[in-house]
């Protein structure tokens, strides 16, 4: 028999940009993101998530058909129970993707029998002409589903909450010698308040999970009376290509405020392999600073100005060199504006570095006076009580993104920040880590001493490899020995 597995999810970046928005760039309009799970006797037996251009160039489409059918072609036996196979995708699927996964339904009718349940629920229309893929799946009794922006938003959280359950199963004693709990009173309350946090013309989301009705969304309106137009026709379809997604491997935060106390602008981004990015779009520092500027008019242009550059790598040295790129920029900003400047570096590994990496990232990380205010400069190896709390800090700002998705939808999709907060802090507070030396004592992520009291081997052992690598030489430590004579 199977084995219950644990919920596989999609990120809250990927359910904003390839569910919720209508209008994707060039880059990511061919990009196909598929979500699997199936249900055999109440119990999740396969959940699966597989993005465009992942194992190899493979189609996700055809590399989740071939999971199915190799599930459904074992020797393990099968009874007459109830059996659901649901299949979330961000666009509807090609004609032969559309044959395959007939394929694994008529499979599934022939083990389970009528328990069998199969349904496809896609955000966006195929790029290519695809009415015989929704005929050939209309025909075979597969349920089709246009998800509306509720449903999105509801599968959002619900990934969301999963992921922060998922930490307990994470294995962290070996590696940090540490172990995560969650409390699932805690969560099923932040679960309803992430529901009340989010309305869809001023009714909440929990109301629509309770009534079962759902606001008129003109855009869902559009595609389903497409489809249901398509599955009566046939023409001929073409594959649905993927592109190499993109792998993000840390973020980058600029935050300016005057006088140390009211904040004025901040910038945020993410760093992926090959460089840093923002809105689509690389770090202008020419830009940057002129907006900063034109800001500081507001205040008159006099006020000291304190600027706070943050960046989150997965390791050191970073592959992209978007350490640099920040380390540079704020330098940049530093010297064009001449405002107090801290550059702060978190990562979550060291690497062993050759001699010129070491005295790379020496220079990068060195006191620098050269400007009329000095730069402070900070390099940090990420205890795990700080990746939680990176962690819910991303939660809550990605969340105060989802307003802005429903332009072309006819809806009007508002937040509530008391909710919102409450609902994350909540997170925030379901969440205990203990030490396998004391598992009775349970550090909450709130407590400030945890640093200290939990000891994280991990943590431990990279910022002495890192310490090591930085020290200084003999000859930086005493260059007058060093002179030529």
């Amino acid at each position: 028999m199977l084995k219950v597995v644990q919920p596989a999810t999609i990120s809250l970046h990927e359910y904003l940009e390839f569910f919720l928005e209508t209008r994707t760039s060039d880059a990511n309009a061919s990009r196909i993101i598929v979500k699997c799970d199936l249900v055999y006797d109440g119990q999740l037996r396969f959940s699966k998530v597989l993005r465009g251009g992942e194992n190899k160039g493979e189609n996700a489409e055809l590399q989740v058909a071939k999971d199915l059918k190799s599930i459904l072609t074992d020797d393990r036996p099968w009874s007459k129970k109830e059996c659901s196979v649901n299949i979330i995708v961000n666009k509807s699927l090609s004609i032969i993707s559309a044959e395959q996964f007939t394929q694994v339904h008529r499979q599934l009718r022939a083990r389970v029998g009528a328990g069998a349940v199969f349904r496809v629920s896609y955000a966006h229309p195929c790029h290519y002409v695809n009415q015989r893929a929704l005929t050939n799946l209309h025909r075979a009794g597969i349920k089709l589903q246009v998800l509306a922006v509720e449903d999105i938003l509801r599968e959002a959280i619900k990934d969301c909450l999963n992921d922060v359950q998922g930490l307990a199963y994470l294995s962290l004693q070996k590696l940090r010698n540490v172990s995560v709990t969650c409390d699932q009173t805690t969560i099923n309350a932040a679960h309803f308040l992430l529901l009340n946090s989010f309305q869809v013309n001023a009714t909440s989301l929990a109301e629509h999970v309770i009534k079962g009705n759902y606001e008129r969304d003109q855009y869902v309106l559009g595609l389903r009376q497409e489809m249901r137009k398509k599955i009566k026709r046939t023409m001929f379809a073409g594959v649905t290509k993927n592109t190499k997604p993109k792998t993000v491997e840390g973020k980058w935060t600029i935050e300016c405020s005057v006088s140390n106390s009211t904040s004025m602008l901040r910038f945020s981004g993410l760093t992926y392999k090959g460089g840093c990015d923002g809105d689509n779009s690389n770090i202008n520092s020419p830009e940057l600073i002129k907006e900063i500027q034109a800001a500081l008019k507001q205040y008159g242009g006099k006020r000291e100005i304190h600027m706070n550059v943050e960046t989150i790598v997965a390791c050191i040295p970073d592959r992209n060199n978007s350490v640099r790129q920040i380390t540079a920029l704020a330098e940049k900003l530093n010297k064009d504006l001449r405002g107090k400047t801290t550059v702060s570096v978190w990562c979550a590994g060291v690497e062993n570095m050759n001699v010129p990496t070491q005295q790379a990232i020496k220079r990068m990380f060195q006191s620098d006076s050269s400007g009329q205010v000095a730069i402070e400069k900070h390099l940090r190896v990420m205890h795990i009580i700080d990746i939680l709390n990176f962690m819910v800090d991303d939660i809550l700002t990605m969340f105060t993104h989802y307003h802005m998705a429903a332009h072309e939808r006819g809806l009007s999709i508002k937040i509530r920040p008391a909710e919102l907060t409450t609902a994350v802090h909540l997170l925030r507070s379901a969440m205990h880590v203990s030490s396998d030396e004391k598992p009775y004592l349970k550090h909450r992520l709130e407590d400030h001493n945890a640093h200290e009291r939990l000891r994280d081997s991990y943590h431990q052992n990279k910022s002495a490899l890192l310490a090591k690598n930085l020290q200084p030489t003999a000859q930086e430590r005493h260059p007058s020995d060093n002179k030529l004579v």
